[in-house]
Order: structure tokens, then C-alpha cells, then sequence
């Protein structure tokens, strides 16, 4: 199990990555992501678009990825001492804390950026605008780092206010939660697989957009848990390659007309949106190939990996401020300085890329790993 575990680090430093380049395509080449013409700065874009292999800039995926993984990894977290009730019991304890402080710290960070940048200092597009200090406080901040980024974003009160991207603790608190009850109840259950499978459907009929598939992907990573499989490489590799496939889909692009067609239906929680569902798919083969099959192990147990992986809640956290003051700062000195509009930005990606890896390593030392440890306290109201 310990190589498979080493498996989930590194494919979760590779999603996160993945993420950084969706986030940077929308600020540098949108049309890449959308498909809009007036979006387009070379013919390069219009190649890549409608390619069938955009997976490495599909953030939409690689949430996906998460969610399976988290999935998978919170079920092994209950079943591995054998100890589910009580073990299920303690990881539910930890993880609001454990969501919680590195989102409040990533909050509290943006409330900062708010604060020292002036009204109108980022002029890129997407994250223009996006930390602009408007209405918001100190108090905000930490109201929104401490409760409403993990317990309501998205769901009640759409308070994504001081970070775009914290939706995702949401999910994954509320993700977590279903696992924590879910598993006890069905440990003595014989089709685990089959339950699970047919709970991840009924998410996805009953809302069949991004919410739906998030915690439909929550159930089946555990599913992928439970299955008692191992494919052969041949299958894993094949199943690895259509996951990639899928993890490309973009509505307007020519390599998907067959499955845009396909995933387009009525559900009883209304019309489907297949971009998410088709990224659920990916999710899903991409997450089974890797740990079912133990396809590309030389790659996602490498070091550079694992070390992604070490960091990657710390980059996904911290991509948005060092977007909005980083690269706007770098791409601004690099136009002025003569260099065209393609030269600049390929170039401000590659310094925002280091920069957030530079910054996620002291947020890890100083937040995240200590949320590790702060989490790990409640398990004392029940030891």
C-alpha cells in the first residue's frame, strides 16, 4: 500500500500544476481555454484548442483528480487499523481544522495583497480585479478564513470574496464528511463498489454540473478504494490515455463534437453540462489507472513528484495572490522592456511558476504543516 500512497502524492503534485497552467492560460492565452476568437494572440492557440491533448492545462480535471484522490486516500485513512467506526470518527474531528487554518491563512494573505496594491493595479485578464480591496475588512477576512470559505463557499453563500478558487474546501469538508459517515455503514457490506458507484450516479443526475460530479468524484475514489482489481498495464495504459482524452474536453473544440453530443442530456436535476461531467470521466480513469494499475510509477513516484506533491495544497492555495501581484508585476517589466506580447507572457508564466513554488515551500513550513499537527489535537477528545 505504501507505494500506492506515494502514487497519490505525486498525482496530486502533478493535478496542481496542472490547475497553475489552466489559471495561467486564462490570463495569458484565454482562447486556448475558450475557444473565442477574439480571445487569440497566434495560430499556435487555434491548434492547441481543438486538439485532443489539453489535458495538462485542464484545471477542471485536476479538481476532479482531488476529489477522487481524497476519496480514495480519507477511505484507506478509516479501513487501515481495521478500526473504521472509531478511526472514521477522529479523521472527522481533524478536518475542519485541518481545511480551515491554510485556508485562513491564505485569506488573510489576500486581505494583505487587498490592502498594499492600489484600485486598478492588475489589468491582466481573468484575475483583473479580482483582489481589489472594495468593501472588505480585516474582520472579513478572518470571518471568511475561519467559517464561511470552508462551510458555506459556494453553497450558501457564494462567499469566494477574497479567493476564487476556495470553493474547493468546500467540497472537499463537505466531500469528506460523506466518506467519514458512509464508510462505517457500509464496511460490512458486500457490494461496496456497486453502492458507491450508483451514489456517485445519483449526485450526478440530481445535479449534473460542477457540484454534483465534485462529491459524485468523492465516492468514487472510494470505490476505486474497495474494488478489488489490478488490471494489467496494457488495460491501465489505455484507460490512462482516454482518461487524458477526456481531461481535454473543451464545449466548442473539434476533437470533442462526438462526446459534447453524448454527454448532453436531461437529468432529473436538469440539463447536463458535459464539460464537468466529461473532467469527472477523466478524473476517475486517470485516478484508477495510476493506482489500480500502477501505470507510469517511474513518473509519479519520482522525486520532483513527490515533492509537487509535498507542496501542492500550499501552490493551489497560493497561485491566486502571487497571479495578481507577481505576474502582473513581471509582465509589466518585460513589455516595457521591448519584448513581444507572446515572449512576455510565456516568460511571466515560468517566473509566477517558480515564484508560487518558491512562496507554497514557507507556507507549508509555516501553515500547512503545522494545521497537520493543530488537527491532529482533537483526536485527544476521544483517545
Amino acid at each position: 500500500m505504501k507505494d500506492k500512497i506515494e502514487s497519490v502524492d505525486g498525482v496530486r503534485g502533478l493535478a496542481c500544476l496542472m490547475v497553475i497552467f489552466s489559471h495561467l492560460s486564462l490570463i495569458f492565452f484565454p482562447y486556448v481555454f475558450i475557444g473565442k476568437m477574439t480571445e487569440m494572440h497566434s495560430e499556435m492557440e487555434y491548434y492547441i484548442y481543438h486538439s485532443p491533448i489539453t489535458f495538462f492545462y485542464s484545471g477542471t480535471s485536476a479538481v476532479f483528480i482531488f476529489f477522487s484522490l481524497s476519496g480514495f486516500i480519507l477511505t484507506y485513512a478509516c479501513c487501515k487499523n481495521n478500526n473504521v467506526l472509531f478511526d472514521s470518527l477522529k479523521m472527522t474531528l481533524s478536518r475542519y481544522p485541518r481545511l480551515m487554518l491554510p485556508t485562513l491563512g491564505l485569506i488573510m494573505l489576500c486581505y494583505i495583497v487587498m490592502v498594499i496594491t492600489p484600485s486598478g493595479f492588475n489589468q491582466l485578464n481573468w484575475i483583473g480585479g479580482m483582489l481589489e480591496l472594495k468593501q472588505h475588512s480585516f474582520l472579513g477576512a478572518l470571518y471568511n478564513g475561519f467559517v464561511s470559505a470552508v462551510l458555506f463557499c459556494s453553497v450558501l453563500f457564494c462567499d469566494r470574496s477574497y479567493n476564487i478558487i476556495i470553493w474547493t474546501m468546500q467540497v472537499e469538508f463537505f466531500g469528506s464528511l460523506i466518506i467519514f459517515g458512509l464508510t462505517p455503514l457500509i464496511s460490512q457490506i458486500k457490494y461496496k463498489v456497486l453502492l458507491l458507484t450508483i451514489g456517485a450516479l445519483v449526485f450526478v443526475c440530481l445535479s449534473p454540473s460542477k457540484i454534483g460530479c465534485s462529491y459524485g468524484s468523492f465516492l468514487i475514489g472510494s470505490a476505486i478504494y474497495h474494488a478489488n482489481i489490478k488490471p494489467n498495464k496494457l488495460l491501465g495504459y489505455f484507460t490512462l490515455l482516454i482518461g487524458i482524452y477526456f481531461a481535454g474536453f473543451h464545449n466548442k473544440s473539434n476533437s470533442y463534437t462526438l462526446i459534447n453530443d453524448l454527454l448532453t442530456f436531461n437529468a432529473p436535476g436538469g440539463r447536463s453540462n458535459s464539460y464537468y461531467i466529461s473532467n469527472m470521466i477523466s478524473g476517475f480513469l486517470i485516478v484508477f489507472s495510476i493506482i489500480k494499475a500502477g501505470v507510469i510509477q517511474s513518473i509519479v513516484t519520482s522525486r520532483i513528484s513527490l515533492y509537487l506533491g509535498k507542496v501542492s495544497y500550499s501552490a493551489y492555495l497560493i497561485q491566486i495572490p502571487v497571479f495578481y501581484v507577481i505576474s502582473q508585476l513581471a509582465f509589466n517589466f518585460l513589455s516595457k522592456n521591448g519584448l513581444d506580447y507572446i515572449s512576455s507572457a510565456l516568460i511571466t508564466c515560468v517566473i509566477s511558476i517558480v515564484s508560487i513554488y518558491a512562496i507554497s515551500n514557507l507556507f507549508y513550513e509555516f501553515v500547512d504543516k503545522r494545521s497537520i499537527k493543530v488537527s491532529k489535537l482533537s483526536h485527544k477528545l476521544i483517545e
